[in-house]
């Protein structure tokens, strides 16, 4: 405890980290005090509740894929949000169509070099995607 301070602990880590972290598969989430629909896997999901909080001008600073293939994407300001709809892989099918698509719709690239990219990834990959995605150009703004 700081001598100086007021005693108060402030934890520096945030929930979906931990959720991103610990392999969690299903939860309820809160944006701006509101309900989403619940994740569970599901590209869908994973894309209405993604484009909630982009459509709110929210930019997207960094992808990383953890256990369990699930993507935790992180926004500027600190928002960070556990898709279990995505993954990466050839053998992944429609949860690496739904991340190529929503990393295209955020102006992070291509969606098919995306695509391409994302599955050629080994399916037990863990990191950061990284963008734009090689042979991809894009124009800063």
């Amino acid at each position: 405890m700081d001598p100086e301070g007021d005693g108060r602990q402030i934890h520096v880590e945030d929930a979906m980290r931990r959720a991103w972290e610990q392999g969690v598969s299903r939860y309820e989430p809160v944006f701006q005090g509101r309900p989403m629909a619940q994740e569970c896997g599901s590209v869908e999901v994973s894309l209405k509740n993604l484009r909630q909080i982009a459509g709110g001008r929210a930019e997207v600073a960094c992808l990383h894929v953890g256990r369990e293939g699930s993507v935790l994407i992180c926004f500027y300001g600190g928002i960070s949000y556990l898709a279990t709809g995505f993954a990466v892989g050839k053998n992944a099918g429609m949860k690496v169509k739904g991340l190529a698509q929503f990393a295209a719709e955020v102006g992070l690239g291509d969606a098919e070099k995306i695509l391409r990219h994302v599955a050629a990834l080994p399916s037990d990959y863990e990191g950061e995607l990284e963008f734009p995605v090689p042979g991809d150009v894009r124009m800063v703004k």
